[in-house]
């Protein structure tokens, strides 16, 4: 429960906020200006260091009992009149929101642009981080609490890994794609030795259960991946997309080569800050070198490109349609 009514408050947008009234995000029209995009923040520790050791010892048990009510208002009080509503309310705001995205789809497969995921595998790690104590006490708490953490990726991994199926035949259904979604957060934040204790060994796992499957992982890199590099020869070649945030593409290249397809591109700050003729002349190098590559897409990095100058996403569209050709 507790983990399908998080990712229920982040997949549903504003009326799932309403609904639930959940602290992680706030809202366009609702606690941000109309047009501001949303914002993901969590404002107080919903665990404190002390439990660790009960949240070890049944990681689902205190998420619904202990977590649940802590970060969503109308669930304070599980099996009261408010809380049962509440589920009841989401059950048929989730029914209504699958028929809009089915419609969204339908309309973007149309205009032959399809959405290119759907589907969500979180790791044990962010989850931890994001929706439980906060980005930076968890880079405290791995070396204050290694033990209890592992034992707590160890029990969500097989979790996250069916959420991604799951998700992942949904997607499939509605856009024909079987790309499943997998965000990396703390990889910048972390030593090559804390990632490959803490954070690594689950990705994959859940990245190997999802290609077994006939899914493709769509890893979601943010930050700086650079020193990392060589940890995505170790999944199956020719089965996953490595979607880069600040690692430059043909710098991953030098490492990866024809391991996985590559995604990435321009800078959000690139196309906020530069000159149009600035972006023609970055997309082109980028695209003569990694067009070269069996497999590429470019793509933004993931994080929003709202104050973006339109001259320069103009700049960059015409780019890619002018170099990209073969």
């Amino acid at each position: 429960m507790a983990v399908n009514v998080a990712i229920a408050s982040v997949m549903g947008g504003g009326s799932t906020h309403d609904i639930l009234r959940d602290r992680y995000i706030s809202h366009p029209g609702r606690e941000l200006p109309e047009n501001n995009e949303s914002h993901f923040i969590i404002q107080d520790t919903f665990m404190d260091a002390c439990e660790y050791e009960s949240f070890a010892k049944d990681p689902f048990c205190f998420l619904s009992e202990k977590i649940v009510p802590r970060v969503y208002e109308n669930l304070q009080k599980p099996g009261s009149n408010l809380a049962n509503e509440t589920f009841l309310k989401l059950g048929f705001e989730l029914n209504d929101i699958l028929e809009r995205v089915a419609g969204f789809t339908e309309t973007m497969k149309k205009a032959n642009c399809p959405p290119w995921y759907l589907a969500l595998a979180p790791n044990p790690l962010d989850f931890i981080g994001a929706f439980v104590r906060n980005f930076d006490k968890v880079l405290m708490d791995i070396h204050r609490n290694p033990d209890e953490i592992l034992t707590i990726c160890e029990k969500l991994t097989p979790v996250f890994m069916a959420v991604g199926k799951a998700t992942g035949q949904l997607s499939h259904a509605l856009t024909g794609s079987k790309r499943v979604f997998m965000p990396v957060w703390y990889n910048s934040f972390l030593s090559k030795k804390e990632y490959l204790k803490f954070q690594w060994p689950y990705i994959k796992t859940i990245a190997e259960g999802l290609i077994a499957e006939g899914f493709t992982p769509l890893l979601s890199l943010q930050g700086e991946y650079d020193h990392l590099l060589d940890t995505l020869l170790e999944l199956p070649k020719g089965k996953f997309i490595a979607w880069f945030d600040r690692t430059d593409p043909i710098e991953a290249k030098k490492v990866i080569g024809e391991h996985c397809c590559i995604a990435g591109g321009i800078s959000a700050a690139a196309l906020i800050s530069k000159q149009p003729e600035d972006i023609d002349e970055y997309v082109k190098k980028l695209l003569e070198e990694m067009k070269k590559s069996s497999g590429f897409i470019y793509t933004l990095p993931f994080n929003g490109i709202g104050p973006a100058k339109i001259e320069n996403v103009k700049a960059m569209t015409a780019a890619v349609r002018k170099y990209g050709k073969y």
